[in-house]
C-alpha cells in the first residue's frame, strides 16, 4: 500500500458542520391568540446578550449555532427589508468566529401573509433570497439556511 505523502495527509471533514454540538436560540414570532405578537429573541433577552451569549458558547467549545430572522420584524410590509438586527448577529458571528444556521420562519409570519396563498409563498421566496444575499455577504464562515 502506498504511503501520502504530507500534502495528501490533509484531515477530512467528518460533517456539514465543524462542531458535533451545536446551541440556538429561541426564535419564535408568532400571534398569541390574544392578537399580539409574542418576540421570543427580545424576552429571552438575547438581542441584548447577544455578545455574551456567544462567549458563553464559544467557551464551551460550541461554534455552530442557529439564529432566528425574525421574518414579520425583518419584512414587515414586504419586498423592504430591515436587517438591523441580523447585522448584529452577523457582526457578533463574525467577532467570535461562529457558524450560523439561519432558521427564517421559526412560527411567525409577517402580519397579513396567510401561508396558504400563492403570495405569501412568493414573498417568502424573496425574503429567503435577501437574507441569504446579505448573511453570505457579511459572514466569512461557512452558513446553513434551512427554511
Amino acid at each position: 500500500m502506498a504511503q501520502r505523502t504530507e500534502q495528501e495527509q490533509v484531515e477530512e471533514p467528518q460533517g456539514i458542520f465543524p462542531t458535533f454540538f451545536m446551541a440556538g436560540f429561541e426564535c419564535s414570532t408568532f400571534l398569541w391568540k390574544d392578537g399580539q405578537r409574542k418576540d421570543y429573541i427580545a424576552l429571552t433577552g438575547h438581542d441584548r446578550h447577544l455578545q455574551a451569549d456567544y462567549a458563553f458558547l464559544k467557551n464551551l467549545g460550541i461554534i455552530v449555532v442557529r439564529e432566528g430572522v425574525a421574518w414579520p420584524f425583518v419584512d414587515p410590509v414586504g419586498r423592504r427589508y430591515d436587517f438591523e438586527l441580523l447585522d448584529d448577529v452577523l457582526d457578533c458571528a463574525r467577532e467570535c468566529q461562529i457558524s450560523p444556521i439561519w432558521d427564517l420562519c421559526h412560527y411567525g409570519f409577517p402580519e397579513g401573509c396567510d401561508p396558504f396563498d400563492v403570495s405569501c409563498v412568493r414573498r417568502f421566496m424573496e425574503y429567503c433570497q435577501a437574507v441569504a444575499g446579505e448573511s453570505s455577504a457579511s459572514c466569512p464562515h461557512p452558513t446553513s439556511i434551512p427554511p
